[in-house]
């Protein structure tokens, strides 16, 4: 009995330090103190899921998904240990049977916000656009602040044709990280789309002042303030527009 003790504290501190090396992405020693854990502690799910998620950090997700099988194997009705099998099968491209892995994870806890969300960003790759719609708002429901499920959620509403939804979507999105470019100028391309031509300026003007060094942002801007007539103001953002192309061919 001792003897076994002994055997589980080691694991445990083996299991550790592996943890410790896996967030300082020194993957490869990581799974070496996992499998001498292993080693000493045979039937511990949690041993089986950490080589499994390490694995999956090196892309190596055929690997990842035999351990993440073992943990399941132990311990059935884990939801996370179905939700990173899930996503491992997703980056293979194994669409269908990571829909149906997420489905037994939400029926066993469906208040996790990331089971719905990335359930919902594999229908979107399958451009079931209306479904995708359904979990993103499942995994608001969920999280209210999750921000990536607001600005995915701007997407799929797009695609919809659902415009103003879209931008509600965007600004919530902004609300909770004011800082992402990427949202300011997805919001004023459909703003711009719907004619709100000075609002659409508005997110420009930040998605620029964020990163100042993306060609496309300063075209579209030059684009609005053509349509608000100022000419002038639109021919030197464009003039700035072609140096920073022409900067970046330089570069290449």
């Amino acid at each position: 009995m001792k003897r076994i003790d002994t055997h589980k504290k080691q694991a445990a501190q083996l299991n550790k330090a592996g943890l410790k090396l896996a967030q300082e992405t020194h993957f490869e020693e990581a799974i070496i103190y996992f499998q001498k854990a292993l080693q000493l502690y045979p039937n511990r799910a949690t041993l089986y899921y950490n080589i499994a998620n390490t694995l999956a950090d090196l892309d190596r997700h055929e690997e990842a998904i035999i351990f993440f099988e073992q943990a399941i194997e132990l311990e059935p009705n884990n939801p996370k240990y179905m939700y990173n099998k899930a996503n491992s099968l997703s980056f293979l491209g194994e669409s269908l049977e990571a829909i149906s892995l997420y489905d037994l994870a939400i029926n066993i806890a469906p208040h996790l916000s990331s089971l719905h969300f990335n359930k919902a960003n594999v229908l979107r790759d399958l451009k079931k656009f209306d479904e995708s719609l359904e979990f993103y708002n499942k995994a608001i429901e969920a999280e209210p602040n999750h921000a990536s499920a607001y600005f995915n959620r701007a997407i799929v509403l797009k695609e919809l044709e659902l415009d103003q939804a879209a931008i509600e979507s965007y600004k919530k999105h902004i609300e909770i990280v004011p800082d992402d470019d990427e949202s300011h100028y997805n919001i004023g391309n459909l703003l711009y789309e719907n004619n709100f031509f000075y609002e659409a300026l508005e997110h420009f003007d930040k998605a620029i002042e964020l990163n100042p060094k993306d060609v496309d942002y300063h075209y579209n801007k030059g684009m609005v303030l053509t349509k608000i007539g100022e000419i002038q103001k639109a021919k030197e953002r464009f003039e700035f527009y072609r140096k920073l192309i022409a900067e970046v061919d330089k570069s290449n």
